[in-house]
């Protein structure tokens, strides 16, 4: 193993780096704890020639940064950066731009307000976690809105002021931390399989004491049918990653009666297919 300085880089020996991430094109960023901007480096594959580096430093200056520190950078499945701030949320659409000598495109997410970020986190679907002083907030990653939240009052959040988000991608679960305790939250958001391997829970479904059947074992963005044992349609059901849920209804939104039900999935990204059955009662 070897160690490469970058002290030769403008102000890199006295920058306090709070945060790193790598993108997609191996782009270095160093957010700065200290209100020195959002710092970059890229050694173009040949880390022992300097000649060919490409470095510098995106401020609210010569950028749309809405403030120079950053207390938690992330990449998404999409290659943006996020950029969690004291003032906010942002992200850089095109991070890339940097390697051709032009400035990226920064947009504000402002449907969380201004208020400090404390942490940013990805989960296994590309759904943006952000931590803040008012709770937890979760944005869509095509729309870049607002479509849940975790708080003291809709949660057993006993603050309001969460410090880091963590997840494992494989189950979905999802860790919150803050200075009084540690929070364990069970979401949908689980990597997808390569193969379908589907199973359902619980079995029996009981719709009117069970609410949700848990559709698992899914290849990513699956197309789910729901039909009868005879093969007529009752539902269809999206799902992004390894999870999905029905509430028992069909797609006029009345109940199903009691009887089995073959829950079919074909993934539109993958040649890949699969199904099981689940039986449906009714009190």
């Amino acid at each position: 193993n070897s160690m490469i300085g970058m002290e030769k880089y403008p102000k890199s020996n006295s920058r306090w780096c709070k945060e790193l991430a790598i993108d997609n094109w191996n782009t270095k960023w160093a957010g700065s704890a200290s209100n020195d901007g959002l710092y970059f480096f890229n050694d173009n594959g040949t880390i022992d020639n300097k000649s060919d580096d490409i470095y510098g430093t995106l401020t609210s200056g010569n950028s749309g940064l809405i403030n120079n520190t950053q207390n938690s950078l992330e990449v998404d499945r999409q290659g943006r950066l996020w950029a969690g701030t004291p003032d906010g949320l942002c992200v850089l659409l095109n991070p890339s731009a940097v390697l051709s000598g032009n400035t990226p495109v920064v947009r504000e997410i402002r449907s969380i307000g201004v208020q400090p970020v404390n942490d940013v986190m990805i989960d296994a679907l590309n759904y943006i976690w952000v931590a803040t002083t008012t709770g937890v907030w979760i944005i869509d990653p095509d729309e870049d809105i607002v479509i849940a939240s975790l708080n003291t009052s809709n949660s057993p959040l006993i603050t309001n002021d969460v410090k880091s988000l963590a997840t494992n991608k494989q189950t979905g679960t999802i860790y919150i931390g803050t200075r009084s305790a540690l929070y364990e939250v069970s979401s949908m958001s689980a990597m997808a399989l390569a193969s379908y391997n589907i199973s359902c829970y619980p079995q029996p479904f009981y719709p009117e004491k069970d609410e949700q059947l848990v559709i698992e074992g899914l290849a990513e963005f699956s197309d789910i049918k729901i039909l009868t044992i005879d093969g007529e349609f009752v539902k269809t059901i999206k799902s992004r990653g390894r999870k999905a849920t029905w509430d028992g209804r069909n797609d006029r939104g009345d109940l199903v009666n009691t009887g089995v039900y073959i829950i079919s999935a074909t993934s539109q990204t993958r040649s890949a297919s699969g199904a099981g059955k689940i039986a449906v009662i009714r009190k």
